[in-house]
């Protein structure tokens, strides 16, 4: 288990940049989140931290030797730390190191941020219980949940290739619609365009094909999380995805915040949770009280974009469920793998666009506009991740970071 608490979660640390120590910044001091940036005259994508409204230069700072973020998500839970710890000293206020972190510092706004990691792999799970029981209803108002759900992580593989930074464009897609007045299907572009807004799990540190990766080893092979936006369009996954389940209605765009938040950062947050009464207990494969829970705070009111749902879970049993059917967690000797947890939402919550939300996303997708709800936002993890240890971290409805090929903050839709 690699996360633990140390003098860099302190709530009252405080950065001599004085942007990193705002209530409103999403990026105190005690975050620092990963991303890959690049400026006009970069050639290479370069590594950098998010502090303030600035970006850390690893390189530049003299703390990596690498461009490949890849590289670092690999290491060990103890250089993992060793690096956060020469990070968050180097920041702080009254730091000898001062002068040559500020020459690596390049402002948030004049530069653009791409995917945070090469990624080869992609699954996506149906974590959420409250979230699979809504959607089950949309399809199969007499059998919502399945039986299967409760005992076995539930999840498909998804397109890797068409995973993208939030805030770069994509195309609607056209496939075949086919409504239940409808003699015949037709080919056009989509009308209920949809999102899910979800966790994504960076899978670090690879295992052999046929060796499993048990609960209690899973977590210290996650780097780190970001929210997670899964598109879809409901019209055509409604005609298709009888018997084997969606393929063109979600494969044509995921887009992900381009900073992760790393599993060191969050370690303040965890939660115990209880199991409800009645609820079958996990085969033994699936649980462990090494692995405690987490509360993930990624709901979003359609009223008050600024308030959150929250919801439990535990994002490394999906992790599990790969290796113990004796199949490599990356793909390559590299790191590419992403899990998404789909919508963890509370109950009587969506955490998705199907309800009160659906209809103004659904307007600007009809229209071809450029749709900036929150949801749909780069919502850098997390925004107050200094505030008090027994208080989960909110996410901000807001994004720190600049982007010049749309919007900042929002997915245009062509």
């Amino acid at each position: 288990m690699s996360a633990l608490l140390d003098d860099t979660h302190d709530p009252a640390l405080q950065s001599w940049l004085e942007s990193a120590n705002t209530a409103e910044t999403d990026f105190p001091i005690q975050n620092l989140p990963f991303g890959r940036f690049r400026r006009d005259e970069d050639r290479d994508w370069r590594i950098g931290v998010a502090i303030g409204d600035q970006v850390l230069d690893l390189r530049r700072a003299r703390l990596i030797e690498t461009y490949d973020l890849n590289r670092l998500m690999r290491l060990a839970a103890e250089p993992r730390r060793a690096l956060r710890q020469a990070i968050s000293a180097g920041l702080r206020r009254g730091s000898a190191d001062e002068e040559r972190f500020r020459a690596a510092l390049v402002p948030q706004e004049g530069v653009e941020m791409g995917l945070p990691c090469a990624i080869g792999d992609y699954t996506d799970f149906y974590t959420s219980i409250h979230h699979a029981t809504t959607v089950g209803r949309q399809f199969r108002p007499d059998n919502p949940l399945l039986p299967n759900y409760k005992w076995v992580p539930i999840g498909y593989h998804g397109r890797a290739s068409t995973i993208q930074a939030s805030g770069h464009a994509f195309a609607r897609p056209s496939a075949q619609l086919k409504g239940p007045q409808d003699d015949a299907p037709r080919l056009a572009p989509t009308q209920r365009l949809d999102y899910e807004l979800e966790l994504g799990l960076f899978i670090g540190r690879p295992n052999a094909q046929g060796t499993p990766i048990t609960i209690d080893e899973a977590e210290d092979h996650v780097f780190g999380v970001a929210l997670f936006n899964d598109w879809s369009a409901r019209d055509v996954q409604a005609w298709e995805y009888q018997p084997l389940g969606p393929f063109l209605s979600k494969n044509f765009a995921s887009t992900v915040s381009p900073w992760i938040v790393t599993m060191e950062a969050l370690a303040p947050f965890r939660k115990p949770f209880v199991r409800p009464a009645g609820d079958p207990q996990p085969l033994p494969y699936l649980d462990s009280a090494l692995n405690p829970y987490y509360v993930w705070a990624i709901g979003i009111d359609p009223v008050n974009p600024d308030k959150v749902f929250v919801g439990t879970g535990t994002p490394t049993r999906g992790l599990t469920l790969d290796p113990s059917a004796g199949r490599a967690v990356p793909v390559g000797n590299i790191v590419r793998k992403l899990c998404a947890l789909d919508s963890v939402a509370g109950d009587g919550d969506h955490g998705f666009a199907m309800g009160t939300a659906a209809k103004a996303i659904r307007r600007f997708a009809r229209r071809g506009a450029i749709a900036t709800t929150s949801s749909v936002r780069s919502m850098p993890m997390c925004r107050r991740i200094n505030s008090s240890a027994n208080k989960s971290p909110a996410i901000s409805s807001r994004t720190r970071r600049g982007h010049r090929r749309s919007p900042p903050g929002s997915t245009a839709i062509t």
